[in-house]
């Protein structure tokens, strides 16, 4: 049931994506408290945008590089047309300036670039603002994020 909603979601939110591609700077923990209270009332699902947003922000990072599943950004791969390259599977933590946690999925070209910074640098983060998840606990709810570039702050 939630592999449909998820399809739905994307049938109803896919135009042509990425038409905009100058980063503007954003607040990510303000992401977070404005779309808390857009989707307080939500089932758990993720909502994609139509219009994926160029973000950039400044973050800790928080966790080490590591493999994830790319379940979701396969699908939003596939309905947007973000190329993706068959490597792209990786993953870091980020922590904002408030101390909320998200994982991120990363570009394959920013991934030597996070090995070499280290975690718990300050950082900037270049990116695609593509969903935002909506759990049952809603403390785990957080923008879905593809990191393009990441550099020391």
């Amino acid at each position: 049931m939630r592999l449909f909603s998820l399809l739905v979601i994307f049938a109803f939110s896919y135009l042509p994506a990425f038409a905009q591609e100058s980063y503007q700077a954003t607040d990510i923990d303000a992401i977070f408290t404005e779309w808390s209270g857009k989707t307080k009332d939500s089932k758990p699902v993720p909502m994609v945008f139509s219009d994926p947003m160029y973000v950039t922000f400044d973050t800790i990072y928080a966790k080490e590089l590591s493999p994830c599943k790319p379940g979701l950004l396969t699908i939003i791969a596939f309905t947007t047309g973000l190329k993706l390259k068959t490597k792209e599977n990786h993953c870091v933590g980020l922590r904002t300036q408030s101390g909320r946690e998200l994982q991120v999925h990363v570009r394959e070209t920013a991934e030597e670039k996070f090995k070499a910074i280290g975690s718990g640098s300050s950082v900037v983060i270049r990116g695609r603002w593509l969903a935002y998840t909506v759990e049952e606990d809603r403390s785990k709810s957080a923008p879905f994020l593809y990191i393009d570039d990441v550099s020391l702050k």
